[in-house]
């Protein structure tokens, strides 16, 4: 129970902000936590390369009973209630990934726990708990606000009531624990009041100083745009070990009623959404050609046209030459990323902001071997970087692993 705690510990930090670890892994160790007001981190979405950044994230209450002494013969109960979440799109993530991704011939030095161990290891603890688990969230309302030019567009997601149970056949959650050895096991989730709904006529945004008043009022407000309007989903999920003949899963998806309505306004802000878009991937396809930040205003200096018109440049060749490697700035790439990894572990480290000598440095470095090189040793260092923290952070020894 101390591993798996500090496995639970790892993965909540990750998302949510000012746990007290220690504290976390005693209440977990114990079998039964509670944590109340809790608020997600800014990158909890973005960690995973989705486009969004929380604005703002809370969560009222979890409800965690955990008894590992008895895993064959109780239940494991999540409870949580309140889910406030709004984000804002950030498309640069996508832009980092797109460059992160160039870069994946080389090798990351991976340190104590790598994700297949991680998945592994998740993998026997899925398999200890889930036949028994039972998951009940009450309210979670996510939004996304989006700025237009007289206002904001707002899509939204509205569910009352989420349940997560064992079931037998005819989708009857049952009341006693499964054996161990089931060959067919019967999960169900059930989405009370699902809804989906994108504002487009005069939507007033959520005002953070009343976030959670005004999301909960939200979520009852009859004057949302309905794409999807409230409905009861039912999944059921038939999982079977080592049943010859039969998937090892079958989902099946049901509802008394599926409404879709899209209005006039809706398709507008459809399609102008879909033209940014389209701009937006030509600027992602050329990523790597490093444009200039706040191209507008540099544009008028001098310096900053003339670093507009190296990245035009750049375009340019990349469009006419897409496959061309050039050996020296592999060469200067290789030579130079242990000594920009340091520098830039050392600015990392320091809370207060990087001491101006080593910003000096990283910047004489920068100068000395190219923006492109530059821009890639960037982007490779916070890679590394945030592996080793991800590591450090989590608490998980060699000895943890073993056992």
């Amino acid at each position: 129970e101390a591993v798996i705690a500090k496995f639970i510990t790892k993965y909540l930090n990750e998302y949510i902000e000012t746990l007290n670890k220690s504290q976390m892994e005693m209440e977990l160790w114990k079998g039964h936590a509670v944590f109340q007001n809790l608020t997600l981190l800014p990158t909890a979405l973005s960690k995973h390369q989705l486009p969004f950044r929380v604005r703002k994230g809370t969560v009222a209450r979890i409800s965690l009973n955990l008894p590992w002494k008895k895993l064959t013969s109780e239940a494991c109960i999540v409870e949580v209630s309140d889910v406030y979440i709004i984000v804002e799109l950030d498309p640069e993530i996508l832009i980092k990934s797109a460059i992160q991704a160039q870069r994946s011939a080389f090798h990351v030095k991976e340190e104590t726990v790598t994700k297949e161990e991680e998945k592994g290891t998740w993998q026997s603890l899925i398999d200890t708990v889930i036949d028994n688990a039972r998951v009940n969230i009450k309210n979670i309302h996510i939004r996304l606000e989006y700025p237009q030019q007289f206002g904001i567009y707002a899509l939204g997601l509205i569910i009352p009531s989420l349940s997560f149970n064992t079931c037998d056949k005819n989708r009857v959650p049952l009341t006693q624990v499964v054996p161990n050895n089931t060959k067919i096991l019967y999960k169900l989730l059930v989405l009370n009041r699902f809804a989906v709904y994108f504002d487009t006529v005069a939507p007033d945004p959520i005002d953070l100083n009343y976030f959670e008043a005004q999301m909960k009022s939200s979520m009852t407000s009859k004057d949302h745009q309905f794409i999807f309007h409230p409905l009861t989903l039912e999944c059921l999920l038939l999982h079977t070990r080592n049943v010859p003949g039969k998937l090892k899963n079958e989902l099946t998806v049901s509802t008394q009623q599926f409404k879709i309505t899209i209005d006039y306004s809706q398709c507008r802000a459809f399609l102008e959404f879909n033209q940014k878009w389209a701009m937006f991937n030509r600027r992602r396809k050329y990523a790597a050609c490093a444009r200039p930040k706040n191209l507008q205003a540099i544009a008028e200096t001098l310096p900053g046209q003339r670093r507009f018109w190296i990245y035009i440049y750049r375009c340019a060749k990349m469009k006419n030459r897409p496959n061309e490697f050039r050996p020296e700035l592999a060469l200067k790439i290789l030579k130079n990323r242990e000594r920009y990894v340091q520098l830039y572990r050392k600015k990392e480290g320091q809370k207060k902001g990087p001491h101006p000598i080593l910003k000096k440095k990283i910047k004489s470095l920068d100068e000395e071997i190219g923006s492109q090189a530059a821009l890639f040793l960037r982007q490779y260092a916070s890679a590394v970087v945030q592996k080793e923290t991800q590591v450090q952070n989590s608490g998980i020894t060699a000895f943890d692993m073993s056992e």
